[in-house]
């Protein structure tokens, strides 16, 4: 984001992902639809970790690149047919009981 305007400049994933094909002209995410899961499984890359979480990053100054630990921890995500919204909860409606899938493919 432009640190004056606010607008969008630019966003390159740095780790798999395939809940999204890219960013469009205003810097949104361009789900896939199977990414709204339902009674699916959906194998999400990232999972709920993230791609980056809260390791340290580093900047060479001299090369001119960030270093960015990424991680690539996929998780299955599908509708838990027990779900009731719980205050002070995560509520997220997903089954989390799916796990994580042995491979998965971006």
């Amino acid at each position: 984001l432009d640190a004056a305007t606010g607008k969008f400049i630019s966003g390159t994933p740095f780790g798999p992902m395939n809940w999204a094909t890219g960013l469009d002209e205003n810097g949104r995410p361009i789900e896939v639809p199977e990414a709204r899961y339902g009674k699916v499984p959906y194998n999400q890359l990232p999972g709920p970790l993230g791609a980056h979480n809260w390791q340290p990053m580093a900047f060479d100054p001299d090369l001119d690149l960030a270093y960015i630990p990424a991680q690539e921890i996929p998780q299955a995500y599908a509708e838990d047919p027990r779900f009731f919204s719980k205050e002070t909860k995560w509520n997220t409606g997903a089954d989390f009981a799916a796990g994580v899938p042995p491979v998965a493919t971006p």
